[in-house]
This record gives C-alpha cells, sequence and structure tokens, in this order.
C-alpha cells in the first residue's frame, strides 16, 4: 500500500473529514494535485486538497440546483480549501479514473497516467514542475502515460515527451 505524503496536520484533519464524508454519502473520489503528486514520488508542500468527483456523481454530491456542466466547486473544511474537480465533457474518460487507482493510508488516489494528464492540461509552471519531477521520482511506467495520452490527447505527446527529456537530463 501507499502511503500520503508528509502533510501539515490541519491538511491531514481536512482530507480525513472530507474522505470520510464522502464515503459516507457514498460518492465515489480520487485524490489528485499536489498530495497525489506526493504519493508517487514528489513530495511538496500544498495549501489546498483537491479531489476528482465522476461526472455521474455530480447530483449526488451538490444537488438538482448545480448545472450539469461545471467543473469545479470550491469549498473549505476545518479552514482549508478543498476543490472538488469534475471531468469536463469532453473528458468523459477521467470518469474511469474515479475512484482512484491506488490506495494511500485509505485515500483513493488517481492513477499516475490521469494525474500527469491533468498536470499537462492545467499547463501552469507548477504542473510542469510536478510533470518532471515525478517522471524524475522514476516511480512512474513513461509507456503507460504515453499510452493513456495516445488514447486520450495525442495533441500532449509532444509536451509530454519534452518534459520526460529533461527529468532525463536531470537525473544526469
Amino acid at each position: 500500500m501507499k502511503k500520503l505524503p508528509e502533510m501539515a496536520p490541519r491538511i491531514a484533519a481536512a482530507l480525513k473529514g472530507v474522505t470520510e464524508a464522502l464515503d459516507a454519502a457514498g460518492i465515489d473520489y480520487a485524490l489528485i494535485g499536489g498530495l497525489a503528486v506526493g504519493v508517487y514520488g514528489h513530495e511538496r508542500a500544498t495549501k489546498d486538497i483537491d479531489l476528482l468527483i465522476s461526472r455521474q456523481d455530480i447530483k449526488k454530491f451538490a444537488g438538482e440546483f448545480v448545472a450539469s456542466d461545471i467543473d469545479v466547486i470550491q469549498g473549505k473544511h476545518a479552514g482549508v480549501r478543498i476543490d472538488y474537480i469534475f471531468p469536463a465533457k469532453h473528458e468523459d474518460f477521467l470518469d474511469d479514473s474515479v475512484p482512484g487507482g491506488t490506495n494511500a493510508d485509505g485515500v483513493a488516489v488517481v492513477a499516475p497516467a490521469p494525474l500527469i494528464y491533468m498536470k499537462l492540461v492545467a499547463g501552469r509552471l507548477r504542473d510542469q514542475d510536478d510533470v518532471i519531477r515525478l517522471l524524475r521520482a522514476g516511480k512512474i511506467d513513461l509507456d503507460k502515460v504515453r499510452a493513456y495520452l495516445e488514447k486520450h490527447a495525442p495533441q500532449l505527446i509532444d509536451d509530454f515527451d519534452s518534459y520526460a527529456t529533461e527529468a532525463k537530463l536531470g537525473d544526469s
């Protein structure tokens, strides 16, 4: 079993509270974002918790008043910001990532390939750095990630290959 990364006590308490509430409500989720990156070998500080919720659970999660095309609902638990992320309609394949592909200390965590996909799509400097450091950690099967991208987002393969090369050069 994988372990969750070290985190501030208030983040740990919020993660425990939120995941227990989701489990009690029968809502599947997968941990994504900085905490998921830590599960796969690149621990870094984070101030929030990001959870992927399947599109079919939007109404169960937020009720009938929420439009079906919503992508993010932000909330707080124990003073910690929680981002509940719903796959965009054109990303229905991400629904297959919920519940997560692995378990870390009882928390469902998204598998590496969809995690890297989401980081590539976000495209922020932090996300680019996360991808490079994840690949550099050597715990990610590059062939599986590449196959995932070829199937779901071939337009991202050049970026992925570039980051994989950078990660490899960083190892030298």
